[in-house]
């Protein structure tokens, strides 16, 4: 299975979230631009100093924005990691992962991988992998009241998972 076959099985349809999560990260943007321009009108009335920490508020709404914007973009990225393990091996590394974040529910069916475990603060994430000969792809995503893939109200949670995956993985594999 080739990346881009993987991506499309795993693919939710498009619904009220992906509008929702560009909708969440336009409105600090437009909220940044308007206090900039509002900043620009009184910032002549202070002093050197005052005149630039003034701006620190709407430029931190414009970065808060754009990172949310980003957020929302990586949350359809799927991990690839080539390992000239055999399979058997990689399964059993994945498990063996798997059992120190207490997965529950881990379905393993001709090299597809499917679990669900709870991370620190209770949120429950869901892993799904598929293991061949050449690679290992798998994707991380946040399942919350059984909404996937929340982009940016999960605040980066299922894009560091997956970085700590793979970080693991990279020094078995």
């Amino acid at each position: 299975m080739t990346t881009q076959e993987f991506k499309k099985k795993i693919k939710k349809k498009p619904d009220f979230n992906l509008y929702y999560n560009y909708t969440i990260s336009t409105v600090p943007i437009i909220l940044g631009f308007y206090a900039f321009e509002k900043t620009n009108d009184i910032a002549n009335n202070f002093d050197d100093l005052t005149h630039k920490l003034i701006y620190v508020f709407p430029i931190s709404f414009i970065v808060v924005g754009l990172f949310c914007l980003y957020l929302v973009t990586i949350k359809d990225n799927v991990q690839s990691i080539k390992s000239d393990l055999p399979i058997g091996d990689k399964i059993s590394i994945i498990k063996d992962y798997l059992t120190k974040l207490n997965a529950t529910n881990i379905k393993i069916n001709r090299g597809e991988i499917s679990c669900y475990y709870d991370t620190f603060l209770r949120s429950h994430m869901e892993l799904i992998a598929y293991v061949d000969s050449e690679k290992i792809i798998y994707k991380i995503r946040l399942m919350e009241l059984g909404v996937t893939e929340l982009g940016v109200t999960d605040f980066g949670l299922s894009y560091r998972h997956s970085k700590r995956f793979k970080k693991y993985l990279c020094h078995i594999v």
